[in-house]
């Protein structure tokens, strides 16, 4: 443990020493990614960061609103673990890649974007459409959920 005299030490020594560990620490391979990266059992691909996104710099592949929580909610709702989805989008750099190397998951496109995109790469997936529109124009009679497990069930 360090401990440090607030009183005596300059904050700015304190924080060029913490940031010096933290970039000691392992880096991770798929930064965009979030969710289990290492074995995924379903593969979710949505269509782009939102531009208006308020934490750009985490790199998370959406912001929390309504069609997110529609997502989790089906997940949930699926009975699908979360221990065993990966979340990732369209237009991640390293998206290409990250399918190859994880193809034994199921893959899901959400929205036709993406969809498209994941079809050029010429990887085997299932297509379902992007929460956003099913949350919105489908709320009370979507069988969304369903379709994940269906799915999910078949890996």
């Amino acid at each position: 443990m360090i401990r440090y005299n607030f009183e005596e030490d300059k904050v700015d020594d304190i924080i060029e020493f913490i940031y010096g560990h933290l970039s000691a620490l392992p880096q991770r391979k798929w930064p965009q990614v979030i969710g289990n990266t290492l074995n995924p059992k379903l593969i979710l691909v949505g269509e782009k960061r939102n531009s208006r996104q308020r934490y750009q710099d985490v790199g998370q592949p959406f912001d929390f609103g309504p069609a997110s929580d529609f997502l989790f909610e089906s997940l949930k709702k699926a009975k699908i673990p979360l221990s065993e989805v990966a979340i990732l989008n369209s237009d991640n750099p390293q998206l290409c890649k990250f399918l190859k190397n994880h193809g034994s998951g199921n893959i899901i496109t959400l929205g036709k974007a993406a969809e498209k995109v994941v079809f050029d790469i010429d990887q085997p997936h299932d297509s379902l459409p992007h929460p956003q529109y099913e949350n919105r124009f489908k709320h009370h009679t979507s069988n969304f959920y369903k379709q994940l497990k269906k799915i999910y069930d078949r890996a």
